[in-house]
């Protein structure tokens, strides 16, 4: 990581953190979008969008995780000029609805976010638990027919978010931002949109991150 404090994500760019329980362990899993707004920026149009893209969560990728998984917190921070913010936390239970033996916690499907840049390492990815053992083989690989669901599941979060829209927010984008490159702090960092959702055939590890966030 470069030295020196990382700068603020870019003008209107909103950090989007969606966090929840697996049996005793917690999870965190962040995203961002780009919002173009006709230049008011408001809570209402913020928790309008926010609450939205949520439930959208459920309606799309709940049916693809165990029972035990819940999504219990949803935070936004919108970056509305330098050195300014709007936030809104909203508190929900939206719980999986798929039944049956689940991988240990550690264990999750990894979910991979494509955009237009070409680069070595770090390209967006999200760790998703909760995955059943049933859509496993051999206990590391995701079966194919449950690999294209999950994808299938997020390429429908993903246009169900850059549809919506606000009072004064015409354009929602669900992306990454990159703050590096070259082992140095981009000034500013620059927003990336998501063209397209792949899952990885093999699982992935938590490592570290189970049990904190």
């Amino acid at each position: 990581m470069p030295s020196g404090t990382r700068p603020q994500p870019p003008v209107g760019t909103v950090r989007y953190a969606l966090s929840g329980t697996f049996g005793a362990s917690v999870w965190t899993n962040v995203q961002y979008m780009k919002f173009t707004d006709d230049g008011t920026q408001t809570s209402a149009d913020l928790k309008s969008i926010i609450d939205a893209a949520t439930t959208a969560w459920g309606t799309r990728i709940k049916a693809s995780l165990s029972t035990g998984l819940t999504l219990t917190d949803a935070k936004a921070t919108w970056i509305t000029g330098t050195g300014t913010a709007l936030e809104y936390d909203s508190s929900v239970s939206i719980a999986g609805t798929a039944s049956g033996s689940v991988c240990p916690a550690q264990v999750a499907a990894v979910v991979n976010w494509s955009i237009n840049q070409y680069y070595r390492g770090g390209h967006p990815r999200s760790y998703v638990q909760g995955i059943l053992l049933a859509n496993t083989t051999n206990d590391n690989v995701l079966t194919s027919a449950f690999q294209s669901s999950l994808a299938t599941a997020y390429t429908n979060w993903m246009n169900d978010i850059n549809a919506l829209t606000a009072t004064h927010v015409s354009v929602v984008a669900l992306g990454t931002v990159s703050f590096q490159r070259g082992n140095a702090w981009r000034v500013p960092p620059v927003f990336y949109a998501y063209k397209s959702v792949g899952v990885r055939n093999f699982l992935g590890t938590q490592r570290r991150r189970v049990g904190g966030r």
